[in-house]
């Protein structure tokens, strides 16, 4: 239609102060969102974080994601504005909730947060995305059970169902550890108050 089209592009949208969250999928709202700005060739991208600390949509550092997001968004503007990159290091990101969604809290809160209608269903995963130069073997453990695939050079993300415990992921070629990541942030079955945004952690720093 003759119009400019700028693209938004987000991590997640939880907001405890207005009772609703929309699911994420881990990573996945975050990559499809750059697709759409790749793929249909937008004239221009806006990464929102306006409001950004009251519902949950940071890009910038912190303590429950560190740099993962921005290192994912620094390779999917290098997509978008040139072309994707050649993989030049091997590294794993670890997403998860630290709550299955359904979890209640055994704090009395007056509000708890409620999927938005209209949106993709609720789901609780640990989400390995790689970024490898070559393929590998994955190993990752969530909750003290450990289960492996391979994966292919380039980006590519794989899912696992949530478990209470701690989460890893490592990633072997020729029998040499290149990648590993552990993540600091214990998944409980009975938690405190509802929390229901994406901690993230990489290997790659």
């Amino acid at each position: 239609m003759g119009k400019l089209w700028t693209q938004p592009v987000s991590v997640q949208d939880e907001r405890p102060n207005q009772g609703i969250f929309d699911e994420a999928g881990n990573t996945e709202n975050l990559r499809a969102t750059w697709k759409g700005a790749i793929d249909g060739k937008a004239d221009g991208v806006q990464l929102t974080t306006w409001n950004d600390y009251s519902e949950n949509t940071p890009f910038a550092p912190s303590r429950n994601a560190g740099w993962t997001y921005l290192d994912i968004n620094a390779y999917c503007l290098t997509c978008y504005k040139l072309g994707c990159p050649k993989i030049t290091h091997d590294v794993a990101y670890l997403t998860h909730r630290v709550q299955p969604v359904a979890a209640a809290p055994s704090y009395a809160q007056t509000k708890l947060m409620k999927l938005r209608g209209g949106g993709t269903a609720a789901r609780d995963t640990v989400e390995v995305l790689s970024m490898l130069t070559a393929a590998g073997k994955v190993s990752v453990t969530i909750g003290g059970t450990t289960q492996t695939y391979d994966a292919p050079a380039g980006v590519s993300a794989r899912t696992f169902p949530l478990e209470p415990g701690t989460a890893s992921a490592t990633v072997t070629r020729n029998a040499a550890t290149v990648a590993k990541v552990v993540s600091p942030y214990p998944v409980t079955a009975t938690p405190y108050v509802q929390g229901l945004h994406y901690r993230a952690a990489s290997s790659g720093r």
